[in-house]
């Protein structure tokens, strides 16, 4: 699985054998606090239903050069995701990790200096391999999910090629 974590629309892709067989957003609604339990709750649920051998997600990061309060605020929340993310996985056995973005878009050749322009590349790319239109959160999932099954792979398959 790639999740592409957020309180409001949490990007989700499963993988089997390599074959993308599942993507979504998933949209969250209330205050912060409101939305952590749902998401704690839906994530409980989907681990259950879909038993995943591996979950890759995207880490956090601030960019402190000029962060106004909004930006910190942003972080602090994306922090309290993480840690239900995290905390419902380990408590599952789930195993899992956390990539930065500029990680797994390098896998992908993604280029762009600006947030927007990486995420429309993103959606390009998901078009190009997939074949599909999707949203930026979703292609976002549906990378970190590629890149996972990768990674993955490549350690016990290394000669197999992936692309």
């Amino acid at each position: 699985m790639g999740w592409d974590q957020a309180t409001q629309n949490f990007g989700i892709s499963i993988f089997d054998d390599g074959r993308l067989v599942y993507y979504d957003v998933i949209r969250f609604v209330g205050e912060t606090e409101e939305r952590l339990v749902k998401i704690y709750n839906f994530l409980q649920y989907f681990i259950e239903v879909c038993e995943p051998d591996f979950v890759m997600f995207e880490d956090i990061q601030l960019q402190a050069n000029g962060a106004s309060q909004t930006m910190f605020n942003t972080f602090k929340v994306l922090a309290e995701l993480m840690g239900v993310v995290k905390m419902v996985l380990t408590k599952n056995k789930i195993r899992h990790e956390c990539v930065l973005n500029k990680v797994w878009q390098s896998q992908f050749n993604i280029a762009g200096k600006q947030r927007m322009e990486q995420k429309k590349n993103v959606m390009k790319k998901v078009k190009q391999l997939f074949d599909i239109d999707v949203t930026d959160d979703v292609a976002d999932a549906i990378l970190i999910g590629k890149y996972a099954y990768n990674k993955y792979c490549k350690q016990t398959h290394p000669t197999e090629t992936l692309f």
